[in-house]
């Protein structure tokens, strides 16, 4: 599957996740060549469709993808509170082995959460139409998970001012694209960048 075959199928699909999120991630595996759980790892200890975890809080759950050492994904119907899929994925790490991204979705936006000890929590949304400027985002996410990982925080002599956007409180920050430069804080300066990207503190 091409991109443009990807953002056209996911883009007017209408059914809920139930019924089509595991053709969505076989494509998305597809899409940017990675084997898809059942055949990457038939067994299903690392890699794995409705991965059986037990909750932090007691209780049982299914993770819709368990990628051991790489990250947990959960996905929801289009329109559905992707905050709710996050606290979701929050009450599956401790079993889920604790992994350093958490991914939440539905088939028209990627929202990667960092979740490696020590740094600041960032936060990467990816748009379905411009999937093509963020793909490598995708990539490092299965391939190369480290590459997301962001700086290690260092103290701050400064606290700077806080802005609170959708899932938990973040720092205002700028991020440098081709098209120009774009302030979560103070708004846009150039041209919307393809990816926001939101930072906090763990």
């Amino acid at each position: 599957m091409n991109l443009d075959e990807f953002i056209e199928k996911w883009g007017r699909t209408n059914q809920n996740e139930r019924a089509a999120f595991q053709t969505y991630f076989n494509d998305l595996c597809d899409l940017i060549g990675h084997q898809p759980p059942i055949i990457a790892d038939p067994e299903g200890e690392q890699f794995k469709f409705e991965k059986f975890v037990i909750k932090v809080k007691g209780g049982k759950g299914f993770a819709d993808v368990l990628y051991r050492g790489k990250f947990i994904w959960e996905h929801k119907s289009e329109k559905e509170n992707l905050e709710k899929a996050y606290k979701q994925a929050l009450d599956y790490l401790q079993d889920a082995g604790n992994p350093p991204l958490i991914v939440v979705g539905d088939f028209k936006r990627i929202i990667i959460h960092t979740n490696y000890n020590n740094t600041e929590h960032t936060t990467y949304q990816i748009d379905l139409e411009k999937l093509g400027k963020n793909l490598h985002l995708i990539e490092y996410l299965f391939h190369e998970p480290e590459k997301l990982k962001p700086p290690d925080i260092k103290s701050n002599l400064v606290d700077k001012p806080r802005l609170s956007i959708g899932f938990r409180q973040v720092e205002p920050v700028q991020m440098r694209s081709g098209f120009g430069l774009f302030n979560l804080y103070g708004g846009q300066a150039g041209a919307v960048p393809e990816a926001i990207i939101l930072k906090g503190h763990h």
